[in-house]
């Protein structure tokens, strides 16, 4: 036992030095240089909306898919290719959503929402942002 937390007290102490150099280094990066980088991010976050699928056409690749598990397996895959954005699951009991649960998929011209029972894709409903679709599918708070 005592081996065992003196090795795992070296590993944290090493992994510790570690990190301290990675730091330093960050800190001595000229003005200039966080600069340009901050803008080289920026400049590549605007091309991956160029990117992203349409609306039309995520829904028909959705609608494509025979179950929620399936559609879920190429929702990785679709953010991994930076056709889509995945923002979050919410939970819903409006009936006109007819489903429990809905994600909220960003596209390059709006916001998908795509509702699911747990088992299979129950309907699929675009809007303008997500502010929009939050205030329509959550479920509201009364108290």
């Amino acid at each position: 036992m005592k081996k065992f937390l003196i090795i795992l007290g070296a590993g944290l102490l090493l992994a510790g030095c570690g990190n301290t150099e990675s730091n330093t280094n960050e800190q001595e990066q000229p003005v200039e240089d966080v600069e340009a980088t901050e803008t080289e991010e920026t400049v590549e976050t605007g091309e991956a909306d160029s990117t992203y699928l349409t609306a039309e056409e995520f829904i028909a690749k959705a609608e494509a898919e025979e179950s929620y598990r399936s559609y879920a397996a190429n929702l990785l895959l679709w953010v991994s290719a930076q056709e889509a954005r995945f923002m979050e699951t919410i939970a819903t009991d409006k009936e006109e959503y007819g489903a429990h649960k809905v994600d909220i998929v960003v596209v390059q011209d709006g916001v998908v929402a795509v509702g699911f029972d747990g088992e299979e894709i129950t309907g699929t409903w675009t809007f303008d942002s997500v502010d929009e679709l939050k205030e329509a599918v959550a479920i509201s708070e009364e108290e």
